[in-house]
């Protein structure tokens, strides 16, 4: 089965993805398949024969990352075949293949993914598809708590596996919707950069810690071996000097790259529900969807629906002197057993034992509006004292006055 999606475009029977190419195209992938038969054959009889490594859809892959050239869409799939030797990813298909295509979407199932996850999440599945059958791919601030923690807890080996891991599973994901539709699936990503400021942004790019932490994996060996499965990027939220920087940077790519990337402004919830669709999109963005959470945050997310359907992340915002409309009428009156003084509460957060803590929060939390206005009434008056009435400033020194004087006479 599929997740949520626009059924009405998106098939969901076993299609050919050939058949829906142009007669050019088809041509080039037929040359890529003869060029490479002996490696096929090889792999093939390796027992590495897998529809997303040497099929066809995988070829033609490699024949549109290379712009059609077969000679060095050629050159890349061996490449790739013997960088998959080098980094174990043939075991590690094995280890993550599953008869249940559903069991690609789960990432917490890969290898150290409750250590990575919970600390350092970046790019996290929506479990839905956008209008044109794509996967959608979510970044966000809440997606990474600590890089300090990630590498504290999680050894560079094993991020680099459970980084292998998860490319894998997406290609195995990939392949299966491709099978579904008869298309080439691939993926659409939200990158949204709200409360990231440009120095730490430009710190997790240059830093020689981090990238030595890293390695080259994000910047070549993924592109090796998985080469265009990204449909769209979109950037929304992004600091002010995000836009310049970019139309210096994309100058240095690919234009077929460079087209890819796009930066909507104020106006992506527009340009979000129309590019990707409301069923696929968070609804942070302006869809019905959820917003994808680390594992650390999902158990304390509240089930509070938004009235769509699905559920809103923890919004904190301060009470409300008002009345709600579910309390607004004149004979509304608080219970006894209701009534909270907020002088009892403490500072909430502030200070004794983590229960404590938690204690005077729920307490808080608890409040309704207008518990809050009844409770202030028990709260000794805090008036401030009135300030001291200022002389006005052509009033203020014999210079001043004098030059004020001299100004209205003239």
């Amino acid at each position: 089965g599929l997740p949520l999606v626009r059924q009405q475009q998106v098939r969901t029977m076993p299609q050919d993805v050939v058949a829906s190419l142009a007669a050019e195209e088809a041509a080039c992938l037929d040359d890529l398949r003869a060029c490479l038969s002996a490696d096929i054959r090889d792999e093939h009889t390796a027992g590495r024969g897998w529809a997303e490594v040497v099929g066809s859809a995988a070829l033609l892959r490699f024949l549109r990352f290379h712009d059609g050239d077969v000679g060095r869409a050629a050159t890349g799939f061996r490449t790739a075949l013997a960088m998959r030797k080098r980094t174990g990813a043939n075991e590690m298909r094995r280890r993550l293949h599953s008869a249940d295509p559903q069991a690609y979407w789960d990432f917490e199932r890969l290898p150290h993914a409750e250590r990575v996850l919970t600390a350092w999440a970046e790019f996290l599945p929506t479990r839905t598809l956008d209008v044109t059958g794509d996967i959608v791919l979510c970044f966000h601030r809440g997606l990474l708590r600590s890089y300090d923690e990630l590498v504290r807890t999680v050894s560079r080996e094993a991020f680099l596996e459970f980084r292998l891991a998860r490319e894998i599973q997406l290609q195995l994901l990939l392949q299966h919707l491709t099978e579904t539709q008869g298309r080439l699936v691939r993926q659409t990503v939200v990158v949204d950069l709200e409360a990231m400021g440009i120095s730490e942004l430009i710190h997790h790019a240059v830093s020689p810690t981090i990238k030595e932490y890293r390695g080259t994996f994000d910047t070549l060996e993924s592109f090796v071996m998985f080469p265009e499965t990204g449909a769209r990027v979109f950037v929304v939220n992004a600091p002010i000097v995000v836009a310049p920087a970019w139309r210096v940077l994309k100058t240095l790519m690919p234009p077929a790259t460079a087209a890819k990337w796009h930066f909507p402004g104020s106006r992506f919830p527009s340009v979000l529900c129309e590019a990707i669709g409301e069923e696929a999109l968070p609804d942070k963005y302006g869809g019905v969807g959820e917003l994808p959470m680390p594992p650390h945050d999902c158990a304390s997310r509240p089930q509070a629906s938004n009235g769509k359907g699905s559920w809103s992340p923890r919004v904190h915002r301060s009470p409300s002197l008002a009345l709600s409309s579910s309390s607004s009428s004149s004979s509304w009156s608080p219970s006894p057993s209701r009534r909270v003084s907020l002088s009892n509460l403490g500072p909430v957060g502030m200070t004794g034992s983590a229960a404590d803590r938690q204690q005077r929060l729920s307490a808080a939390e608890s409040i309704t509006s207008q518990e809050f206005v009844d409770a202030r009434e028990d709260l000794p008056s805090t008036s401030p004292t009135p300030r001291p009435t200022m002389k006005p400033w052509w009033a203020r020194g014999p210079r001043i006055r004098s030059l004020a004087k001299e100004i209205t006479d003239g």
